[in-house]
């Protein structure tokens, strides 16, 4: 069958009658998947083969594989080729048929082949690889062959883009020495809770992210290809690019909050500190606060000790509305752990009792990002629910016990926090807590002692 199918189709070349669409079928009767390649023709062709392998079996067609479909041109004078990859594709080539070829793709999913004028030691042009969807090679998006997540979060304002309408591009370079490249339109997906625009993309096995653009600004190189979200606020660097923050995910791609070393601030505390790289402290951001101007104001940070030396005490200290229960070195800047870089002020600070009202959001942000119980979650289910309030009810109308775990008995501001469920932290527990607790609940505020 196999060798009938090739010989049909090197008749059919020969004779040139047909051409292999997108409905054709593999050498051993397999169907296609819908996995479009499409080559842009400069002229130096004039024609185009595409000859695919798997690496499973021993080769899909006979050399010179088959004719690409012509299907028009682009805005440049490009002929523009088409085929569909059979399923299984590890690699390809697209060739004329004569003596001139692309060096080996392995980049499977649905995207645009263009020439380089570079060449490898045998002659073998190298590619730039652009990404697209469906039936129309001109809309760059997600290639289905892909590995890396990637995504910016920025205040458009100052940045790239700045709408769906004002895409946002991510320029990637290969891994290897193939010198293929990607230039693609990053998928916009709304905003996070604090107004900064967001833009995703898969990368494809083998490229690395160089950095971001709308065609107009770019972003600085990006130095980190294994961290899987960039952030902006629109400082630019001597060059005029834009400076880039390395972070990631906190919550999945919908998350709305950031941790990860943000390298001005991890190396402004490293400065203060007395770290250097090599000491490696295990510094990651939780959060990025800006005001109304877009500015940063303050930023979030956890920092442990880098090492098992220094004295361990415990520490116990109300966060937001957590409570921060841990070992605590004495060589750590932080007892809590979490300090707080003041923009500002451009100081550091410790996130405790004493300070997380001084910041604007600062309270609200650390009941989402930080650790530790708590006050209010008397079910133990790491969230304050208006379940925890109904708890309060009924034991305070003496239908049932508080749980043992209620116990708290930490030191806070001059007196002690004695319970859990004291979540307006007036010493006691009562009617009221459950009260707050549902006005918070409802975003209302509510007092704190």
């Amino acid at each position: 069958m196999k060798q009938l199918m090739a010989l049909l189709i090197a008749l059919c070349m020969l004779f040139g009658i047909c051409s292999v669409s997108a409905s054709a079928v593999t050498a051993d009767g397999r169907d296609v998947t819908g996995r479009r390649v499409y080559f842009a023709d400069d002229g130096r062709f004039g024609n185009a083969y595409i000859y695919c392998w798997d690496e499973d079996v021993e080769e899909y067609y006979e050399w010179p594989g088959v004719q690409m479909e012509k299907c028009g041109a682009n805005d440049n004078g490009d002929d523009l080729y088409m085929f569909e990859l059979p399923e299984n594709t590890d690699g390809y080539i697209i060739h004329d048929n004569n003596c001139q070829q692309t060096i080996d793709i392995y980049f499977t999913g649905s995207v645009m082949i263009s020439l380089q004028d570079e060449q490898d030691d045998y002659g073998h042009y190298y590619v730039n690889i652009s990404s697209i969807v469906g039936d129309d090679p001109y809309q760059p998006q997600t290639p289905v062959a892909a590995t890396t997540f990637v995504a910016l979060a920025q205040y458009s304002a100052t940045c790239l883009g700045g709408s769906s309408d004002q895409p946002v591009y991510l320029y990637c370079c290969s891994e290897d020495d193939s010198h293929a490249t990607l230039y693609a339109q990053m998928e916009y997906f709304g905003t996070d809770d604090y107004g900064m625009d967001r833009y995703r993309f898969t990368v494809p096995a083998g490229m690395t992210p160089c950095y971001f653009t709308d065609g107009t600004k770019r972003s600085v190189d990006l130095a980190f290809s294994s961290v899987d979200l960039y952030t902006m606020i629109g400082d630019c660097d001597e060059n005029g690019n834009l400076v880039v923050n390395y972070v990631t995910w906190a919550d999945g791609p919908d998350g709305a909050h950031l941790y990860g070393p943000s390298l001005t601030t991890f190396d402004n505390f490293c400065g203060v500190y007395g770290y250097s790289p090599e000491d490696n402290p295990c510094y990651r951001e939780l959060y990025t606060h800006c005001d109304s101007n877009g500015d940063v104001d303050w930023v979030l940070f956890y920092v442990e000790s880098n090492g098992d030396t220094g004295m361990l005490a415990m520490y116990k200290d109300v966060i937001g509305n957590r409570v921060v229960d841990h070992g605590a070195y004495f060589d750590v800047p932080f007892p809590s752990y979490y300090g707080l870089y003041d923009a500002k002020n451009d100081s550091f600070v410790e996130v405790n009792s004493d300070t997380v009202n001084d910041y604007d959001g600062l309270a609200k942000v650390f009941d989402e990002v930080g650790e530790g119980r708590f006050l209010g979650d008397i079910d133990g289910d790491d969230s304050v629910t208006v379940i925890d309030a109904t708890i309060i009810q009924r034991c305070e109308a003496m239908m049932s016990d508080y749980p043992e775990d209620d116990e708290l008995g930490i030191r806070y501001h001059d007196r002690v926090l004695w319970y859990y469920s004291d979540f307006n932290r007036d010493g006691e527990r009562d009617i009221v807590d459950a009260t707050c607790i549902q006005r918070y609940l409802a975003g209302l505020a509510y007092p704190v002692s």
